[in-house]
């Protein structure tokens, strides 16, 4: 992620504002530039975001991991907290698992409907599309979350929108059977 950025405030600041083609040569010579340049280009470097946010899953004997590079290549370790939202609708989402008081503790299927209820809130952002994927990474490898289960949570989020109610866990979802099949890897 770094070195990613470093490259593009290269490219998109250091050399064609002031001719320099790395900050191994900005730190040589910026002594020799202007202030105000100087100033500029030290602003301009801080304030730059390469519009990249990197999220990172997997499992191993202990458990999930989750974690998240953002800029300026900050790493967070999300395990205790059990999830992320990422994106255009990423406010919408971040409300309804705080609704929820989801935990890592949460059981599966109860999961699985606070993400499919997190992914239809986040659809009222432009640019978040109307289909939905799920995946479910644990002990058992990677499964995809099967469009008869994603129907099936759909006609669910309906019936609980429609009656204006929110309340916890019904039968529906405690005992939702989840249909998963395999991830091909290429």
């Amino acid at each position: 992620y770094q070195e990613l950025r470093i490259k593009h405030i290269e490219d998109e600041i250091l050399n064609p504002l002031a001719g320099l083609k790395s900050f191994g040569e900005y730190h040589e010579k910026q002594r020799t530039l202007h202030d105000a340049l100087v100033m500029d280009l030290n602003e301009r470097i801080r304030k730059y975001n390469v519009g990249l946010s990197l999220l990172l899953l997997g499992i191993d004997e202990q458990g999930g991991h989750i974690a998240h590079v953002d800029n300026p290549g900050i790493w967070r370790g999300l395990d205790n907290v059990g999830f992320l939202c990422l994106g255009m609708g990423d406010r919408h989402a971040d409300n309804v698992f705080a609704w929820y008081k989801h935990t890592t503790s949460v059981p599966l299927n109860d999961a699985i409907y606070i993400g499919f209820e997190a992914k239809k809130k986040a659809e009222a952002a432009g640019g978040v599309g109307q289909a939905t994927d799920m995946i479910i990474i644990d002990k058992n490898g990677v499964n995809i979350v099967e469009q008869r289960t994603i129907a099936e949570l759909e006609e669910i989020y309906h019936e609980r929108e429609t009656t204006r109610e929110r309340r916890g866990f019904d039968k529906r979802i405690t005992e939702l059977e989840v249909a998963t099949r395999k991830m091909e890897t290429p």
